[in-house]
Formats: structure tokens, C-alpha cells, sequence
């Protein structure tokens, strides 16, 4: 597939990888000679999760409205609320000769209609989905990722990794976070049902709620 014909996505984990052609379904990345190193930082500001974060009820308002769609504008996924926020903040600089305008007033809809038609956003179908992580308060981890990476290395005795993280948990040496990450088939390792499956956005949500514990396994 020519390079013209792909473009670039960033992985939740700053990852970089190609292989997504505009305007056909997704297709599994292939990864560059180049990656971006994987930030540490739960609490970065510049980490993926965290450019903008979101409260429990704008979670499940997103999984409510199910199935939704995202779009890619210059190297960043966004939902069409927020695309039609960068759009009308933008509309000043859009010429009056350009799709939007008409009778002198901006209509963002329009313009993101004919953007779309015209190649100059992607856009792709996803799964809205609330997930529960761990965390130490810099790494996070699924628990997944805990059981077969870490508490292999911390355990003490012949407790099992459930009465360990129980007992991490009481001890404040681990904390639970919740994301909302928007999930598209396809690409990435297999889901509990053996098919493909990636995160292609996630938004930390920061405030607390009463929830169930709510785990994707990787």
C-alpha cells in the first residue's frame, strides 16, 4: 500500500503506527522503525489520557449513545462534539469561499459534512466502554497486566493474586482508576472473544462515583 494512501494513528500508549486508509474500515497497523517512547507518568498532562478528561455522567452519556463515531483531524481523534468545537473556533479563519458559509453565517455542520466527503477528516465507528485500571500513582496496569507482570515480582508468602491485590488495595500501595475508551475492531490483540480489538482513544474520567469493577482483558 503506498504511504500516500495511509495515515498515521497514535496509540492511548504513544505508540505511532500506519496503516489506516482514508476513507475504507481500519485495517491492523503496521509499526515504523520509529516509536514513540511509552510515557510513565499516570498524572503527565501531555499523556494521552489526560489532554481531556471526562466525569462519570459524560461517560455514560458517550456508552448511551452508542454506536458513535470518531474523527481524525490532524493527528488527534476527537468526537464530533469536540470537532465541532475546534470547528467553530477555527471559523474565522475559514474563507468565506469554503463549505460552511452561507448568507455571511458559519455553519459548522456543514463544513464538517463536506470536510468529511472530501477526504479531509477521517472518521471511524467505535465502542464506548468504561474500563477499571490499577495504579501505584506514576504506572497504571490492567489486572491483567498486574497478575502476570507484576505480582509475580511483589508477592509475599502463598497468598493468591486476588487476596495480594486485596490486601495492596487496603495498603494504599495500589488504587483503582476508571477510563472511558473508545474500542474499534479490527486491529490490536484479541478480546475475550477472539477478535481483533484495540483502544484508538481513551479519556481518563476524574471524578468518583459508586461503580462495579469494570475490566477489559488484553
Amino acid at each position: 500500500m503506498p504511504i500516500d494512501d495511509c495515515v498515521w494513528i497514535v496509540f492511548p500508549d504513544g505508540l505511532v503506527a500506519r496503516g489506516i486508509p482514508v476513507g475504507n474500515p481500519i485495517h491492523p497497523p503496521t509499526l515504523p522503525d520509529e516509536l514513540l517512547p511509552r510515557t510513565t507518568d499516570l498524572e503527565d498532562p501531555e499523556a494521552p489520557w489526560n489532554r481531556k478528561t471526562v466525569t462519570h455522567e459524560e461517560a455514560e452519556s458517550k456508552i448511551a449513545t452508542f454506536p458513535l463515531t470518531l474523527y481524525r483531524d490532524r493527528g488527534d481523534w476527537m468526537t464530533y462534539e469536540e470537532l465541532f468545537d475546534s470547528v467553530s473556533a477555527e471559523a474565522a479563519t475559514i474563507p468565506a469561499e469554503e463549505a460552511g458559509w452561507r448568507d455571511g453565517e458559519f455553519d459548522a455542520d456543514d463544513y464538517i459534512i463536506e470536510a468529511c466527503q472530501v477526504g479531509l477528516y477521517e472518521a471511524v465507528d467505535v465502542s464506548p466502554t468504561i474500563v477499571t485500571e490499577y495504579t501505584d500513582g506514576k504506572h497504571r496496569w490492567t489486572k491483567d497486566e498486574l497478575r502476570q507482570n507484576v505480582f509475580p515480582e511483589l508477592a509475599v508468602g502463598d497468598d493468591g493474586f486476588e487476596a495480594w491485590l486485596s490486601s495492596s488495595l487496603k495498603a494504599g500501595d495500589l488504587r483503582t482508576i476508571e477510563l472511558l475508551q473508545y474500542i474499534v475492531d479490527g486491529y490490536g490483540d484479541e478480546d475475550e472473544d477472539g477478535e481483533p480489538s484495540g483502544v484508538v482513544m481513551e479519556r481518563r474520567i476524574v471524578d468518583s462515583a459508586p461503580h462495579v469493577e469494570r475490566e477489559r482483558t488484553e
